[in-house]
Parts: C-alpha cells; sequence; structure tokens
C-alpha cells in the first residue's frame, strides 16, 4: 500500500474513532500532499509517490519542530506538548531513520575519500553524505556530525 493511501486510510479510521488531535493532523497532511499533487499537475486518480510524500512530512515535521521552539520560548508548554504529539504522529509515517554511528562511517568516508578537508569543504561533504543517505538520515543530525567530524 502506498504511503499517501495509508495516510488516507488512517484519516477514515482517526474520523470513525473521533480522534480529533489525529483528525486534525492528517488533514492537515492530506491536504499537503492534495496540494503537491496540484503542484505537480498529477490527474485525479494518481498519486504522488511515496519519496514526494516522505519529502512533504519532513517539512510538516520541520514546521512543528521549530513551532515548538517558539511556543517553549514563550512558556507556551501545552503547545510544545500538542506539537511533540503531532510530530510523533506524523513521524510514524516516515521510513526508519539511520543511527548517528551509520551517518559517522559515512561521513568519515567521505572525508577520507576527499582527504584533507577544512571548515570550507563543509557544503561539499553535506552533500556528499546527504547523496549517499537519502531519506534515511534527518539533515540537522548530519550537519552536526559533519561539522564535529570536520573540526576534529
Amino acid at each position: 500500500m502506498s504511503l499517501e493511501k495509508k495516510i488516507k486510510q488512517d484519516l477514515t479510521e482517526a474520523m470513525k474513532l473521533k480522534d480529533e488531535e489525529r483528525v486534525s493532523s492528517l488533514r492537515l497532511l492530506a491536504s499537503a500532499i492534495k496540494n503537491k499533487a496540484i503542484e505537480k499537475g498529477v490527474k485525479k486518480d494518481e498519486e504522488i509517490g511515496d519519496a514526494e510524500v516522505i519529502k512533504i512530512l519532513k517539512s510538516q515535521i520541520k514546521q512543528l519542530r521549530d513551532a515548538a521552539e517558539d511556543f517553549a520560548k514563550a512558556g507556551r508548554e501545552d503547545l510544545v506538548e500538542k506539537n511533540k504529539r503531532e510530530t510523533d504522529l506524523l513521524s510514524q509515517y516516515l521510513p526508519e531513520e539511520m543511527s548517528a554511528d551509520a551517518i559517522r562511517e559515512i561521513v568519515k568516508k567521505k572525508i577520507s575519500e576527499i582527504g584533507d578537508v577544512s571548515s570550507s569543504d563543509f557544503g561539499k561533504i553535506m552533500g556528499l553524505v546527504m547523496k549517499e543517505t537519502g531519506d534515511a538520515a534527518d539533515g540537522s543530525v548530519v550537519k552536526k556530525i559533519v561539522q564535529e567530524e570536520i573540526n576534529k
């Protein structure tokens, strides 16, 4: 079953169960998926594909995390918790992410391939690592590890 169909099925189930928080989160996600499909000119009965849905999911999750940081600064713990629950819900649809150790090994391999690196090579290394890891690694985790390894 495609990711898009799974999300729609889960939305229908949440509506039947009257799980308002879940319905709200999944409706926003379904809306973002539909907007992307319209943007790409996908026909009504076709789907945009799992890779595109994963990009949308990651974008939504990033927005929620950024908002949670702002809410925390404003002292709105209730909204921080709500965003955390929504982030956890959306994260269920993402594929398993690589461990930090696995990412670190890839970073070390790319650095050794390049040779002598400096902080000016950061973008080059990030690009190589992200190309190899694809959707399996969180960009912020990769960034942190690349910075650590370059600064050794």
